[in-house]
Protein backbone atom coordinates (compact mmCIF):
# COMPACT_ATOMS: atom_id res chain seq x y z
CA UNK A 1 0.00 0.00 0.00
CA UNK A 2 1.49 3.61 -0.92
CA UNK A 3 2.39 5.87 2.03
CA UNK A 4 4.76 8.45 3.38
CA UNK A 5 4.04 11.24 0.90
CA UNK A 6 6.83 11.39 -1.50
CA UNK A 7 8.57 14.96 -2.29
CA UNK A 8 8.07 13.83 -6.02
CA UNK A 9 4.08 12.86 -6.34
CA UNK A 10 2.75 15.14 -8.47
CA UNK A 11 0.92 18.22 -7.16
CA UNK A 12 -3.28 17.85 -7.21
CA UNK A 13 -5.00 20.81 -8.63
CA UNK A 14 -8.20 20.90 -6.31
CA UNK A 15 -10.69 23.15 -8.25
CA UNK A 16 -12.86 24.39 -5.23
CA UNK A 17 -12.08 27.56 -2.90
CA UNK A 18 -13.00 25.23 0.12
CA UNK A 19 -10.97 25.14 2.35
CA UNK A 20 -11.99 22.48 4.41
CA UNK A 21 -11.18 20.69 0.96
CA UNK A 22 -7.70 21.60 0.85
CA UNK A 23 -7.25 20.64 4.64
CA UNK A 24 -8.53 17.52 4.16
CA UNK A 25 -6.43 16.36 1.22
CA UNK A 26 -3.45 17.74 2.67
CA UNK A 27 -3.95 16.30 6.22
CA UNK A 28 -3.92 13.15 4.11
CA UNK A 29 -0.57 14.09 2.88
CA UNK A 30 -1.38 15.18 -0.62
CA UNK A 31 0.39 18.21 -1.85
CA UNK A 32 -2.83 20.64 -2.98
CA UNK A 33 -2.38 23.90 -5.19
CA UNK A 34 -6.24 25.61 -5.06
CA UNK A 35 -8.03 26.64 -7.71
CA UNK A 36 -11.33 27.80 -7.36
CA UNK A 37 -13.71 27.23 -10.13
CA UNK A 38 -17.16 29.31 -10.65
CA UNK A 39 -19.53 27.67 -12.37
CA UNK A 40 -23.35 27.38 -12.57
CA UNK A 41 -24.70 25.20 -9.99
CA UNK A 42 -28.42 24.96 -11.46
CA UNK A 43 -29.31 21.25 -10.30
CA UNK A 44 -30.27 19.16 -13.10
CA UNK A 45 -33.77 18.44 -14.16
CA UNK A 46 -35.32 15.22 -12.63
CA UNK A 47 -31.80 14.23 -11.53
CA UNK A 48 -31.37 12.24 -7.96
CA UNK A 49 -29.21 14.02 -5.11
CA UNK A 50 -25.87 11.39 -6.16
CA UNK A 51 -26.42 12.30 -9.78
CA UNK A 52 -27.00 16.00 -9.21
CA UNK A 53 -24.13 16.63 -6.85
CA UNK A 54 -22.14 14.47 -9.45
CA UNK A 55 -22.93 16.79 -12.47
CA UNK A 56 -22.17 19.80 -10.18
CA UNK A 57 -18.52 18.07 -9.22
CA UNK A 58 -18.06 17.60 -13.12
CA UNK A 59 -18.90 21.26 -14.06
CA UNK A 60 -15.89 22.64 -12.22
CA UNK A 61 -13.60 19.97 -13.77
CA UNK A 62 -15.06 20.50 -17.46
CA UNK A 63 -14.76 24.53 -16.53
CA UNK A 64 -10.86 23.79 -15.62
CA UNK A 65 -10.04 22.19 -18.11
CA UNK A 66 -11.60 24.14 -20.79
CA UNK A 67 -10.04 27.57 -18.98
CA UNK A 68 -7.14 26.94 -16.72
CA UNK A 69 -3.81 27.13 -18.60
CA UNK A 70 -2.07 23.63 -18.35
CA UNK A 71 -4.76 21.47 -17.05
CA UNK A 72 -4.50 18.92 -19.16
CA UNK A 73 -0.86 18.06 -18.20
CA UNK A 74 -1.73 17.99 -14.40
CA UNK A 75 -3.75 16.14 -11.68
CA UNK A 76 -6.93 17.60 -11.13
CA UNK A 77 -9.62 17.44 -8.56
CA UNK A 78 -13.15 19.20 -8.16
CA UNK A 79 -15.91 18.08 -5.59
CA UNK A 80 -19.60 19.70 -4.58
CA UNK A 81 -21.59 18.99 -1.22
CA UNK A 82 -25.14 18.62 -1.29
CA UNK A 83 -27.51 18.06 1.62
CA UNK A 84 -30.76 16.00 1.36
CA UNK A 85 -33.18 17.44 4.33
CA UNK A 86 -36.52 17.35 4.80
CA UNK A 87 -37.58 20.07 2.41
CA UNK A 88 -35.31 19.09 -0.90
CA UNK A 89 -31.81 19.92 -1.37
CA UNK A 90 -29.62 22.18 0.35
CA UNK A 91 -26.74 23.94 -1.17
CA UNK A 92 -25.05 26.86 0.01
CA UNK A 93 -26.97 30.00 1.51
CA UNK A 94 -27.39 33.02 -0.18
CA UNK A 95 -27.82 34.97 3.55
CA UNK A 96 -27.63 34.84 6.94
CA UNK A 97 -31.81 34.34 6.86
CA UNK A 98 -31.33 31.49 3.74
CA UNK A 99 -28.83 29.46 6.89
CA UNK A 100 -31.25 29.98 9.44
CA UNK A 101 -34.21 28.45 7.89
CA UNK A 102 -31.74 25.37 6.44
CA UNK A 103 -30.70 24.91 9.82
CA UNK A 104 -34.20 24.78 11.55
CA UNK A 105 -35.35 22.71 8.83
CA UNK A 106 -32.68 20.11 9.88
CA UNK A 107 -32.74 20.56 13.61
CA UNK A 108 -33.77 17.16 15.35
CA UNK A 109 -34.14 15.63 12.41
CA UNK A 110 -32.18 13.14 10.06
CA UNK A 111 -30.46 14.36 6.59
CA UNK A 112 -28.06 13.00 4.32
CA UNK A 113 -24.96 14.64 3.12
CA UNK A 114 -23.63 14.09 -0.91
CA UNK A 115 -20.16 14.34 -2.04
CA UNK A 116 -18.97 13.64 -5.39
CA UNK A 117 -15.28 13.62 -6.75
CA UNK A 118 -14.36 13.93 -10.34
CA UNK A 119 -11.05 13.45 -11.14
CA UNK A 120 -8.53 14.08 -13.99
CA UNK A 121 -5.44 12.00 -14.34
CA UNK A 122 -3.37 13.35 -17.17
CA UNK A 123 -2.72 10.31 -18.71
CA UNK A 124 -5.63 8.27 -17.66
CA UNK A 125 -8.28 10.09 -18.56
CA UNK A 126 -11.39 11.28 -15.80
CA UNK A 127 -12.95 9.61 -13.00
CA UNK A 128 -15.86 9.98 -10.89
CA UNK A 129 -17.44 8.91 -7.62
CA UNK A 130 -20.25 9.79 -5.45
CA UNK A 131 -20.61 9.30 -1.59
CA UNK A 132 -23.45 9.65 0.73
CA UNK A 133 -23.48 9.69 4.77
CA UNK A 134 -26.54 10.16 6.79
CA UNK A 135 -26.25 12.43 9.47
CA UNK A 136 -28.93 13.02 12.89
CA UNK A 137 -28.85 16.71 14.26
CA UNK A 138 -30.08 17.51 17.69
CA UNK A 139 -32.63 19.37 18.27
CA UNK A 140 -31.86 23.43 18.45
CA UNK A 141 -33.26 26.48 20.33
CA UNK A 142 -33.59 29.73 18.64
CA UNK A 143 -31.16 30.86 20.17
CA UNK A 144 -28.22 27.56 19.30
CA UNK A 145 -29.16 28.81 15.69
CA UNK A 146 -28.52 32.66 16.30
CA UNK A 147 -25.65 31.21 18.46
CA UNK A 148 -23.96 29.16 15.26
CA UNK A 149 -24.78 31.51 12.56
CA UNK A 150 -22.86 34.18 14.61
CA UNK A 151 -19.72 31.95 14.19
CA UNK A 152 -19.96 32.62 9.92
CA UNK A 153 -19.62 29.12 9.72
CA UNK A 154 -22.83 29.04 7.67
CA UNK A 155 -21.23 30.62 4.67
CA UNK A 156 -20.70 28.94 1.77
CA UNK A 157 -21.67 25.42 3.59
CA UNK A 158 -23.92 23.13 2.26
CA UNK A 159 -26.93 22.75 4.36
CA UNK A 160 -25.26 26.07 6.05
CA UNK A 161 -23.15 24.07 8.66
CA UNK A 162 -20.29 22.50 8.71
CA UNK A 163 -19.21 19.22 10.74
CA UNK A 164 -15.37 20.67 11.23
CA UNK A 165 -16.36 23.23 13.52
CA UNK A 166 -18.93 23.97 15.80
CA UNK A 167 -21.37 22.72 13.76
CA UNK A 168 -19.84 19.55 15.27
CA UNK A 169 -21.96 20.13 18.46
CA UNK A 170 -25.18 19.31 16.12
CA UNK A 171 -24.58 15.82 15.01
CA UNK A 172 -25.76 13.57 17.61
CA UNK A 173 -25.18 10.75 15.03
CA UNK A 174 -23.22 9.78 11.81
CA UNK A 175 -23.16 6.55 9.51
CA UNK A 176 -20.43 6.96 7.15
CA UNK A 177 -17.52 8.83 6.32
CA UNK A 178 -16.94 11.74 8.56
CA UNK A 179 -14.93 13.43 5.44
CA UNK A 180 -18.36 13.06 3.07
CA UNK A 181 -19.63 14.70 5.71
CA UNK A 182 -17.03 17.52 5.15
CA UNK A 183 -17.37 18.24 1.62
CA UNK A 184 -14.47 15.26 0.05
CA UNK A 185 -14.67 11.50 0.83
CA UNK A 186 -11.52 10.39 1.14
CA UNK A 187 -11.42 6.58 0.78
CA UNK A 188 -14.04 7.28 -2.47
CA UNK A 189 -10.69 9.43 -3.49
CA UNK A 190 -7.78 7.27 -2.97
CA UNK A 191 -10.15 4.66 -5.03
CA UNK A 192 -10.05 6.35 -7.86
CA UNK A 193 -6.30 7.63 -7.71
CA UNK A 194 -5.17 3.80 -7.20
CA UNK A 195 -7.19 3.13 -10.25
CA UNK A 196 -5.65 6.05 -11.89
CA UNK A 197 -2.09 4.69 -11.20
CA UNK A 198 -1.73 8.43 -9.39
CA UNK A 199 2.25 7.70 -8.46
CA UNK A 200 2.36 7.77 -5.02
CA UNK A 201 5.97 8.18 -2.89
CA UNK A 202 7.34 4.35 -2.82
CA UNK A 203 6.62 2.61 0.70
CA UNK A 204 3.84 5.84 1.30
CA UNK A 205 0.10 5.63 2.21
CA UNK A 206 -2.72 8.11 2.25
CA UNK A 207 -3.06 8.92 5.76
CA UNK A 208 -6.96 8.54 6.42
CA UNK A 209 -6.60 8.78 9.89
CA UNK A 210 -9.63 10.12 12.16
CA UNK A 211 -11.11 12.60 9.73
CA UNK A 212 -12.24 9.72 7.76
CA UNK A 213 -14.13 6.77 9.91
CA UNK A 214 -16.70 5.12 8.77
CA UNK A 215 -19.17 5.13 11.76
CA UNK A 216 -21.25 1.95 11.46
CA UNK A 217 -25.28 2.26 11.93
CA UNK A 218 -25.34 0.21 15.12
CA UNK A 219 -21.93 1.57 16.74
CA UNK A 220 -21.89 2.91 20.25
CA UNK A 221 -20.50 6.06 19.08
CA UNK A 222 -23.77 7.01 17.22
CA UNK A 223 -26.05 5.65 20.29
CA UNK A 224 -28.02 2.45 18.73
CA UNK A 225 -29.62 1.75 15.03
CA UNK A 226 -29.07 4.94 12.80
CA UNK A 227 -31.07 3.45 10.13
CA UNK A 228 -34.26 2.53 11.62
CA UNK A 229 -34.47 5.99 13.75
CA UNK A 230 -33.60 8.07 10.66
CA UNK A 231 -36.08 6.37 8.45
CA UNK A 232 -38.91 7.64 11.03
CA UNK A 233 -37.46 11.17 11.43
CA UNK A 234 -37.40 11.20 7.74
CA UNK A 235 -41.07 10.53 7.24
CA UNK A 236 -42.12 12.33 10.40
CA UNK A 237 -39.98 15.48 8.02
CA UNK A 238 -41.49 14.74 5.02
CA UNK A 239 -44.97 14.66 6.47
CA UNK A 240 -44.15 18.20 8.50
CA UNK A 241 -42.47 20.12 5.34
CA UNK A 242 -44.02 18.03 2.48
CA UNK A 243 -42.06 19.10 -0.94
CA UNK A 244 -40.18 17.57 -2.89
CA UNK A 245 -36.52 16.07 -2.20
CA UNK A 246 -35.30 18.00 -5.14
CA UNK A 247 -36.45 21.24 -4.31
CA UNK A 248 -33.99 23.88 -3.25
CA UNK A 249 -33.51 27.08 -1.03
Amino acid sequence: MPGRRGRDEPVIHLYSGSRARAELLRGAGLRVNVIPMDVDETPPEGASPGETVLALASRKLDAALSSAAGAAERWGLAADTLVEGPEGLLGKPEDRESARRMLACLAGRCFRVYSALALYAPKGGIRRAVHDTAVEFRDCSDWEIEAYLDTGEWRAAAGGWRIQGRGAFFAVSINGLMSTAAGLPLSPLYAILMEASYPFGRGSVVRLGSSDRNFPECSPWNGGCLRERCEGKRRLGRKIFGGSPRERF
